[in-house]
């Protein structure tokens, strides 16, 4: 039997219930972001180990025995592909990711972003485009389309939005530490217009619904497996390739935003800062502290107080440090220097000084870690949907509504799928009858009308149905 192209039947598998599929994108999503977050660190840390050609070399060759392992067990060259570049791959995000600086993250991210709605946007628009209930011409219109998708001036509108973002975002996070409330307030507003205008054109919230169906659609359909005969295949690939790609975007964003957010010191920013110069001035002297450990890792030295005084504060605060006449407010004032360069240092230098503070016990820097941990995880996924969404969200709900438009009245589903069939531009799928559907992963069952030469077994109760889901549908057919 010729694939599902040739075939022309184009079914939508649906083999688990939709409260099902979104539980599965929400598990999806928060794993996606928790080991996102664990790449991001560990690119940081050990980017440097990463890039070394014997890391290469030895990530190549785990990449040619998984492939060879496929090989051999017969799988299909897309699955052997996928797992033979799986941790190549890998490699590349986590090296890109700790050796680049995070305004050229942020560009990349942003480009793979636009991609990546523009796909999520083609993959969903055309799986309505199935809809059995649509004649050929119409689907045909409708693909014609959208293949001139970005002749439009809203499509370009929000090419261009994103840009001045993505400005505005490289402006906010140009201050370490101070940065995050600059960028959560312009992040904001950005969300607040761009929803605003969006619902206002479409003149519904269809934009939002339709966005959070095509995720779900892109990240669960044929996760079961698509290769059956009369199967629709999504243009942007098979469900691995899509998780993948997905993934790959999401990472180069948070790469760049997480930086920019000096990964949330929101505790740090808006609480008191003697415990944190307290911590910092305690844990300098431990050899295997925290903060010890990766200035040494960074080759970061700690300014002394006569350098301090010399080279480092202003006139004013000069002035101030002269008038303090009591010792320990005076070393309590150089502590706080020397903890504020540090700081300085890089974007996630403070994470440092608050694991020195767990260690020790202090409520406060539990809370801190806790809001850096939800903030770092939540909000580079809310830039990346948002992103997402302004670029396809408009798209979605003009085509949905086209396809709406085109409609005829709907009929029974198994009968727009038969006249496919009974219709296709393979002779050999005209031969064909739909026997029914796969229990668990709903791809059809179709048999050769020769079949039917011989004897059939049809097993069940008394009124359970063999008449009128059995033999009737087959009799239809055949008439």
């Amino acid at each position: 039997m010729p694939d599902g192209d040739d075939i022309g039947l184009d079914y939508r598998l649906s083999p688990e219930k939709a409260r099902d599929s979104r539980h599965y994108v929400v598990f999806l999503l928060v794993f996606g972001a928790s080991a996102t977050l664990g790449i991001i660190f560990i690119a940081h840390l050990f980017g440097k180990v990463f890039a070394h050609q014997i890391t290469l070399v030895l990530v190549l060759l785990v990449g040619v025995f998984t492939a060879l392992r496929k090989i051999l067990a017969r799988e299909k060259w897309p699955v052997i592909l996928f797992y033979g570049f799986r941790w190549p791959v890998v490699w590349l995000v986590v090296t890109v990711s700790g050796l680049l600086s995070p305004k050229i993250l942020l560009i990349i991210g942003v480009a793979a972003c636009v991609w990546l709605a523009d796909a999520i946007a083609t993959h969903h628009v055309l799986w309505l485009n199935a809809d059995p209930n649509l004649g050929q011409e119409t689907r045909t219109t409708i693909k014609t389309a959208w293949h001139q998708r970005w002749r439009s001036w809203g499509l370009r509108l929000a090419a261009v939005s994103l840009l001045v973002y993505s400005a505005l975002l490289l402006m906010a996070g140009s201050q370490i530490i101070s940065g995050v409330t600059s960028l959560l307030a312009v992040t904001t507003l950005f969300a607040a217009v761009s929803t605003v205008i969006l619902l206002k054109q479409a003149g519904s919230f269809d934009p939002i619904r339709l966005f959070l169906d095509a995720m779900v659609n892109w990240l669960t359909y044929g996760r079961f497996g698509t290769d059956s005969p009369g199967v629709w295949q999504s243009p942007r690939g098979e469900w691995g390739a899509r998780i993948g790609a997905t993934l790959c975007a999401y990472i180069l964003v948070a790469s760049a935003i997480l930086p920019f957010a000096s990964y949330f010191p929101v505790v740090l920013v808006e609480g008191d800062k003697s415990p944190w110069v307290k911590v910092y001035a305690e844990s300098r002297g431990h050899k295997f502290s925290a903060s010890s450990l990766l200035g040494r890792w960074n080759e970061y030295r700690v300014p002394d107080f006569r350098d301090i005084v010399l080279h480092r504060l202003s006139h004013a605060d000069s002035v101030y440090l002269r008038k303090l006449k009591n010792e320990d407010a005076r070393t309590a004032y150089l502590h706080k220097q020397q903890l504020a360069d540090y700081l300085s240092s890089s974007p996630g230098a403070w994470l440092s000084v608050m694991l020195d503070g767990v260690f020790m016990g202090e409520a406060q820097f539990y809370w801190a870690a806790l809001l850096a941990f939800l903030g770092c995880l939540v909000f580079p996924l809310i830039v990346s949907m948002l992103m997402l969404f302004v670029v396809s969200g408009a798209l979605l709900e003009r085509f949905a509504r086209e396809i709406e438009r085109r409609m005829p009245v709907r009929r029974n589903n198994w009968e727009g799928y038969i006249k496919r069939l009974q219709t296709s531009p393979n002779a050999l799928a005209r031969q064909h009858l739909w026997l029914g559907n796969h229990a668990t992963e709903d791809y059809p069952i179709l048999i050769h009308q020769d079949v039917l030469c011989e004897h059939a077994h049809i097993l069940g109760d008394s009124g359970s149905g063999k008449s009128a889901l059995a033999v009737a549908p087959i009799f239809t057919q055949l008439i």
